[in-house]
């Protein structure tokens, strides 16, 4: 009977641990189910360029650090652009709301 209860307690041990490590590996995997977001204001996004207000972002996940991270999809008909042989990187650009005062500033 004891064996009965060890072997019992051994393999619930080891089901939750599996489930556990599957569920670490694969939370992240489907973005399918996470909302999108509209810009409400202009975003520079550094030296690159400006993500209009209306711009729909995709939610990604939330960081520990108190920052969000966000897909945008890019479609591109032709244009000029040449792959990278890394996979899986994430090269973050943080984006910086647009201030009115800064845009005049710029255009004298």
């Amino acid at each position: 009977m004891k064996n009965k209860v060890i072997y019992f307690a051994l393999g619930l041990l080891s089901s939750v641990v599996i489930a556990s490590i599957y569920n670490y590996f694969h939370e992240d995997e489907s973005i399918k189910n996470k909302p999108y977001f509209v810009l409400n204001k202009d975003f520079n996004v550094g030296e690159l360029g400006l993500l209009k207000k209306g711009t729909k972002i995709k939610f990604d996940k939330g960081m520990s650090e108190g920052f969000s991270r966000f897909i945008l999809y890019l479609n591109i008909k032709g244009g000029d652009i040449s792959k990278e042989n890394e996979t899986d990187v994430i090269i973050p650009y943080w984006l910086n709301e647009v201030n009115v005062n800064d845009s005049i500033n710029s255009i004298k």
